[in-house]
């Protein structure tokens, strides 16, 4: 009986722009594939939107297709797995809504035999290298900015009393507009301590200055105006106060004066007490209890020469764990989440050879870049010569020159950024190696906010802990498919290591469905074929978390 699908074509604007992917090529890879498996090809959906969510118009008019045509769709094909989802955890349940309509979601370029529970393992790294890699982008923008803050320059929008403007290497840079009198005038006038800043507001605006009463307020309190830059603080850095390269429109002095009268007049505000996580009870806000399902919270008893400390619920007052035992039992877990040689064999080898690619793409990029920088630099050349011989006009030569020589900027930014990020890659996948392969020890030499930001990404929801055991219900996705592969791969241990060829794993047959390869392909890591990713990722939270 022919099978049939439903095809599905994605690309947002700036992956056509950065990447050059076609839907036309899509479509076209797809249609061929159809042909020569002879599959029914139903309908065609395409979208231009990220697929960071599945909120895409073509994609809800595809899920309700299929649905109205429940049982009778039985794939939905892509080329990769990165046009169908970006988000991993969002994906997961896409195709377990997608199974229950009688759909197999299936890319034709990384094939995955859902018959295979070890297959699972390699879905799970072609679905997190693209939100890895989206969680990377937005890493290098958010550190961009930052970069250019720390450079004195205002990045965003406007403040009141200045313009966004671009400076003589195209770079932003801000200046004072008509508003500046008012601005100046607001700042002079309740430093003299006269009026309250409603009152002055006001009377600014009777002047022409339109100004909403949270944004006034802020404006008095903004560094900006006395040409300063405030840089947020970070993980690993405290927020500063730098000097900014704009113009200042009040001077230190008056801006401090006006501070000072605010701050005295500012009422102290009673917040209430906060809950502080010790460092003796870093499981607290994870647990659930097993009575009743309440969260536990955590405190100590003061015994005759020390403290006790115990996790228990205020709900139905039935659970009291001793911290020790639970924390035993927590550790206890986590050294079994280990890979076994024959999946970090085969862990490393991917990640190897994605590395490689992704080295390779880079020298390409590289090259590139160094070619268009030195074709720029000829033409710079050449201009010159035209303009000493008189053969082009002086405007024609500054215009000219001034574009050759900012796209030679940009590209030498450019080519900064893609060296850094080489480096930065090869830096992330020996720490995450190293990270999953010593997880326990990385958790107990870690301090509080480690430790949190560990269990967290193990457990996306609470989790029990009884005086026996720890429960793994609602595991990270990740981890319970390496802890049931270590599983079955002790059990294998015991009977006959089976045979696989390197196209068998992967590659499909004459149909969509390929013949049954043997459980333990994963005991012939060095023999199969690694997926054509230019990411790398080990489908696994930590190395995004910490």
């Amino acid at each position: 009986m022919m099978k049939s699908c439903v095809i599905y074509t994605r690309v947002s604007t700036d992956e056509q722009a950065d990447r050059g992917y076609s839907l036309r090529d899509q479509e076209q890879r797809l249609r061929k594939y159809c042909e020569i498996n002879k599959i029914d090809i139903l309908a065609h959906f395409q979208d231009d939107y990220s697929a960071k969510t599945f909120e895409r118009p073509e994609f809800i008019k595809l899920l309700q297709f299929i649905k109205e045509k429940k049982g009778k769709v039985n794939y939905l094909l892509f080329v990769k797995w990165d046009r169908f989802s970006r988000n991993t955890t969002d994906s997961y349940e896409m195709i377990r809504i997608l199974n229950k309509y009688g759909t197999e979601p299936q890319s034709i370029e990384q094939f995955i035999d859902f018959k295979i529970p070890e297959n699972r393992l390699m879905l799970a790294f072609y679905l997190a290298a693209p939100e890895v890699e989206n969680i990377r982008r937005s890493m290098n923008v958010i550190n961009g900015m930052r970069r250019a803050r720390l450079e004195g320059r205002w990045i965003a929008r406007a403040p009141k009393g200045y313009s966004n403007k671009r400076d003589e290497r195209d770079k932003p840079i801000i200046v004072p507009n008509e508003d500046t009198k008012y601005i100046k005038k607001a700042f002079e006038e309740y430093a003299k301590g006269k009026v309250s800043i409603e009152d002055l507001r006001k009377k600014l605006k009777e002047e022409g200055f339109s100004c909403e009463k949270t944004q006034f307020n802020d404006i008095l309190k903004a560094p900006v105006y006395m040409g300063k830059i405030n840089v947020k603080s970070t993980e690993d850095e405290e927020e500063i106060i730098i000097d900014g390269i704009h113009e200042p429109i009040i001077s230190e002095e008056l801006f401090n004066k006006v501070q000072d009268i605010i701050n005295g007049r500012r009422q102290i505000k009673r917040y209430p007490k906060t809950n502080i996580i010790k460092e003796e009870l870093p499981l607290r806000g994870f647990l659930k209890c097993p009575k009743c399902g309440g969260k536990l919270t955590g405190s100590a008893s003061k015994g005759r020469s020390k403290r006790y400390y115990y996790y228990h619920c205020n709900f139905c007052s039935k659970t009291r764990i001793n911290a020790k035992i639970a924390h035993k039992n927590f550790y206890d877990l986590l050294k079994k989440i280990k890979t076994n040689d024959n999946i970090r064999m085969l862990h490393e080898q991917i990640a190897s050879d994605m590395l490689k690619k992704n080295r390779d793409g880079m020298k390409r990029r590289l090259a590139e870049t160094d070619n268009e920088i030195a074709t720029l630099r000829k033409r710079i050349n050449k201009l010159q010569d035209d303009y000493a011989d008189e053969k082009i006009p002086v405007s024609e030569f500054t215009e000219m020159n001034h574009r050759y020589k900012k796209r030679i900027g940009k590209l030498s930014e450019q080519r900064t950024e893609i060296a850094d990020l080489t480096k930065k890659t090869e830096d992330d996948v020996k720490f995450c190696v190293d990270f999953l392969q010593n997880l326990d020890k990385h958790y107990e030499a870690s301090g509080l906010s480690i430790k949190r930001k560990i269990i967290g990404s193990i457990f996306p929801e609470n989790f029990e802990i009884t005086k026996n055991e720890c429960r793994t219900a609602g595991m990270n996705n990740f981890i319970t498919l390496l802890l049931n592969n270590n599983k079955q791969s002790e059990e294998n241990k015991k009977a006959e290591e089976g045979e696989l060829s390197s196209s068998s794993a992967f590659v499909p047959g004459a149909g969509v469905e390929p013949a049954r390869a043997k459980a333990h392909w994963f005991l012939r890591p060095a023999r199969l074929p690694i997926p054509p990713s230019g990411q790398i990722s080990f489908g696994f939270e930590f190395r995004v978390c910490i």
